[in-house]
């Protein structure tokens, strides 16, 4: 189970002289050093040019898959279409579509706090938070696709069943929800409720009232899932930051809510 805590500001702080740690002390240094001492302390040091070097292969990597998308976009009888934001060449007013964009800005933002969050639960041995946070991750992300591409409108018009295409959607953050349940419960809920309702109150009366028929509804199916979006993002970077914290306390020995 994921082990939340509340870490900071439950515990008295130790005195210097009960957290000394066993190091040599330097002939001119009449004070021993104390784990109070080297806290804060910058350990970084700079690169050679040879780890430098070393240290671009990442980024070749990353690279080549970017010029291997640029080559297809080179392929496009309009290498415009691919390129340039759509107002551009719409020749709509610069701030069309700024909802929609910030929406998934929103999105992004959620599924990096996720990642990066589980991330840290890994790297110290929580694995179960790890999991969490990273399927947590995985459904944001099927989210991001959908605000930015609107899979569930797109698919219908290549065959698939409309139905099946809000499904793809759905059901992995269904999924999520149902597997972690429990560890929901640990974390943030009401305000991934509120999420949940915001994002299915969207779905409801893009299934009943159709927007593409009514402009009124077109505010209610977006502005509910711009305030679903909020709502998800505010939920994952909370309970993100609340299982790091509980991560690096657990790590150095403080105990944590259980």
């Amino acid at each position: 189970m994921v082990e939340f805590g509340e870490p900071a500001f439950k515990f008295a702080p130790l005195k210097a002289e009960e957290t000394k740690v066993n190091v040599a002390t330097p002939p001119e240094v009449s004070e021993p050093v104390t784990e109070t001492a080297l806290q804060g302390r910058d350990r970084r040091r700079g690169f050679s040019v040879t780890e430098q070097m070393r240290l671009l292969v990442p980024l070749l990597v990353v690279w080549s898959f970017g010029f291997a998308a640029l080559s297809l976009v080179a392929l496009h009888s309009d290498v415009g279409e691919l390129l340039l934001d759509p107002n551009w060449l719409n020749g709509a007013a610069w701030y069309t579509g700024a909802i929609s964009q910030i929406g998934a800005a929103v999105w992004t933002t959620a599924g990096v706090a996720a990642a990066g969050g589980g991330w840290v639960a890994r790297s110290v041995g929580r694995h179960e938070a790890a999991t969490f946070l990273h399927v947590g991750a995985v459904a944001t992300v099927v989210l991001l696709i959908d605000d930015l591409f609107a899979v569930h409108a797109v698919l219908p018009q290549l065959g698939i069943p409309k139905q099946v295409a809000q499904a793809a959607v759905v059901v992995p953050v269904a999924v999520w929800l149902v597997r972690f349940r429990r560890d929901i419960q640990r974390t943030r809920s009401s305000i991934l409720f509120a999420a949940v309702l915001a994002n299915a109150g969207s779905l409801v009366i893009d299934v009943f009232l159709h927007p593409d028929r009514n402009d009124f509804a077109v505010l209610f199916e977006d502005g509910c899932k711009f305030l679903g979006a909020l709502a998800w993002a505010t939920y994952f970077v909370a309970t993100a930051r609340d299982i790091v914290l509980s991560s690096l306390w657990s790590s150095r020995g403080a105990p944590t809510r259980k």
